[in-house]
């Protein structure tokens, strides 16, 4: 009841913030889309597919409840998972397998959706082999920033799976512990999609990832993960070579609600 009520607080504080506030640009050009062609579609067979982000050249940043599959509850495995590099009108720059994935050590699936899942659902997965092209830069990341600052999105969904699109300004509404709050447009497909901020220098940097959507009393909020205090055990725990286990659990819900609020993995 914390949680919703403080997700009331932030729609009500931030009123009209609450909804998108600018229309999605469909990088669909070479030209639209070139500062952007580390993103990509994160495609699990026999599943569906999220967004997930080159944070180095063979490690692919996304949401973790990305690689479980919604029916069994079990974590895919590995090489049914492959990473598109650029995916534009259907073709993408570059595809690769992944190899192996790290989830966060505190992500439980079993958990109830709330701020402790969606502030440690992140996974980094490792290709088969780097993605080293000149027009592909892995991106960095960056300081969180503050409520009210905004940020960009770069996400595939759902009637948009071949081509991703750009929302060049939404807002953090607010921030809950390791959790952020944003007036950004997603949908299904969104999960792990990159929020950007740009720095004095012009480049653009991540700064979280989208995790979850919720509805509350009809309107529309995007979660993210802070990528400051999140991806600290992660890193630790790839630097350790402790890679995930499998099979894994055997139940994971893709839909939950509590009280007043719907929690949506998109």
């Amino acid at each position: 009841m914390r949680f919703i009520a403080y997700l009331v607080f932030a729609l009500l504080h931030f009123g009209t913030q609450s909804a998108a506030e600018t229309s999605l640009i469909s990088l669909d050009t070479l030209d639209k889309a070139q500062r952007w062609s580390a993103v990509g579609r994160v495609d699990v067979k026999g599943v569906g597919f999220c967004t997930g982000t080159l944070i180095s050249p063979d490690r692919v940043l996304t949401a973790a409840h990305c690689i479980y599959d919604r029916a069994s509850g079990k974590r895919i495995m590995p090489q049914n998972i492959t990473f598109l590099a650029d995916i534009r009108n259907g073709v993408a720059e570059a595809t690769r397998k992944v190899s192996r994935t790290a989830t966060h050590p505190r992500y439980d699936v079993f958990g109830e959706d709330g701020i402790a899942r969606v502030s440690n659902d992140i996974a980094v997965l490792e290709l088969d082999s780097p993605i080293q092209l000149p027009g592909i830069r892995p991106f960095e990341l960056a300081t969180q920033p503050e409520s009210g600052k905004g940020v960009s999105v770069v996400s595939y969904a759902a009637g948009r799976s071949d081509t991703p699109a750009l929302e060049e300004l939404c807002h953090v509404l607010a921030r809950k512990a390791a959790t952020v709050v944003m007036s950004c447009d997603v949908d299904f497909g969104s999960s792990g999609s990159p929020v950007f901020t740009i720095g004095p220098d012009g480049q653009a940097r991540i700064v979280t990832i989208i995790t979850a959507l919720v509805r509350l009393e009809g309107e529309k909020v995007a979660l993210g993960a802070s990528l400051e205090m999140a991806l600290s055990p992660l890193t630790r725990r790839i630097a350790a070579n402790d890679w995930d286990a499998l099979p894994v659990n055997p139940v994971v819900q893709d839909l939950a609600s509590t009280g007043g609020a719907k929690f949506v993995r998109p």
